[in-house]
């Protein structure tokens, strides 16, 4: 499990213990690199492997690991866990200036497209959905400017230069912990079907504080084929779907 997955789990300990339970997270190797980020309230989350005893019981998440909103935690449980533990000094020291016509855009390709048992279950046509997104996003209000979030730039610049025809594109750096805080600065964002992007939504509407209504987030309407008829069940209430017609 990487950041996306972990952070869920992060969450799901931070409530169970708000309820008096001593519920804490396994570490793992993905976990190095988020304590010095995320600090002390995240290591009090965190079981380093040598730490279990006798007696504690391990818990498998389920196939839906523990990402279902509005069943798994609550909104007020994700945005206490955001506000306590991911808005860090350290963490929003990276969040960097947003103006309000700024749309920040994740394109999620890696392992998802380089191997075919992923591509089967979470590949879809990227372009499609981001022209779809992009024009309704238009249609709210004028775009001055887009980042772009992504795993492999190169596939970006071969393939997205139609997005000028909106507004200048601006490549972000590829570093985890500054394109979650691009992703969260921005207040208006178009997600990938991945749980570092839905991350990134979820960061978005605590530090810009919205709480009801339609917010300026558009997410595709699938995340993995084979779970839930591929529909997302991660995404917040307040999101924009895009309807999966697109997916192939």
């Amino acid at each position: 499990m990487r950041l996306g997955n972990l952070l869920y789990l992060w969450l799901r300990a931070h409530a169970s213990q708000a309820e008096g339970r001593d519920v804490r997270v396994q570490h793992n190797a993905a976990s190095n690199a988020w304590l010095p980020i995320l600090g002390p309230e995240l290591e009090q989350l965190t079981l380093v492997r040598d730490g279990a005893r006798l007696w504690d019981r391990l818990e498998d998440p389920p196939p839906e690991h523990f990402q279902v909103f509005g069943r798994d935690f609550s909104p007020e449980q994700l945005r206490a866990f955001i506000r306590e533990v991911v808005l860090s000094q350290t963490f929003c020291s990276y969040l960097p200036r947003r103006a309000d016509d700024a749309l920040t855009i994740n394109v999620r390709r890696g392992d998802y497209y380089s191997v075919p048992e992923y591509r089967a279950r979470y590949g879809f046509e990227v372009q499609a959905y981001l022209r779809s997104a992009l024009v309704e996003a238009s249609h709210e209000g004028s775009i001055g400017i887009i980042h772009v979030v992504s795993d492999d730039p190169e596939w970006c610049h071969s393939n997205l230069g139609w997005m000028w025809d909106f507004a200048p594109v601006v490549a972000e750096p590829m570093n985890a912990v500054s394109n979650l805080a691009a992703l969260g600065a921005s207040p208006r964002l178009i997600l990938a079907n991945s749980t570092f992007s839905y991350w990134g939504g979820y960061l978005s509407g605590v530090i810009h504080e919205r709480t009801e209504g339609k917010s300026s987030v558009w997410v595709p309407d699938l995340h993995v084929r084979d779970i839930n008829a591929g529909h997302a069940w991660q995404i917040d209430p307040c999101w924009r779907a895009v309807p999966s017609s697109w997916a192939s």
